[in-house]
């Protein structure tokens, strides 16, 4: 609802600021808001098997306009086949956490660190397209 009432349009003055940080211009998100508006159903249900998009896919759905029913039946679809993996994988994996955690724990570490790096190689590295 709150991407619907503010509309994209009024994420420009944000992007123009602070499109560095982001490493996006207004271009890219016209273009991401033309690709949500032709397969945002889709979107919505792939987002939901991915950890951090899943609580933030309701934004560009909103701002895109996209329709209330579609939202929910593609949230429920994504989010129930989700949910059924996580509480299979818990019952399997649950007896062996201990035995787990020796492995997740360095790999969360280094998937951390992994990202850190290369969102900075990636600030750095941002050139703006300029144009003439």
């Amino acid at each position: 609802m709150l991407g619907r009432s503010l509309g994209y349009e009024r994420l420009r003055p944000f992007v123009d600021r602070f499109g560095r940080w982001l490493t996006v211009e207004w271009e890219d998100i016209e273009y991401i808001v033309g690709f949500f508006r032709r397969h945002g159903q889709w979107v919505v249900f792939a987002v939901r098997f991915a950890p951090f998009m899943r609580t933030m896919i309701s934004l560009p759905a909103g701002l895109t306009r996209m329709g209330h029913w579609w939202f929910l039946l593609f949230t429920f679809a994504g989010a129930a086949i989700w949910n059924v993996v996580l509480a299979g994988a818990g019952y399997y994996l649950g007896r062996n956490f201990d035995e787990l955690e020796r492995f997740t724990g360095p790999v969360a570490a280094a998937t951390v660190v992994i990202v850190v790096i290369v969102y900075i190689w990636r600030v750095i590295t941002w050139k703006p397209r300029t144009k003439a």
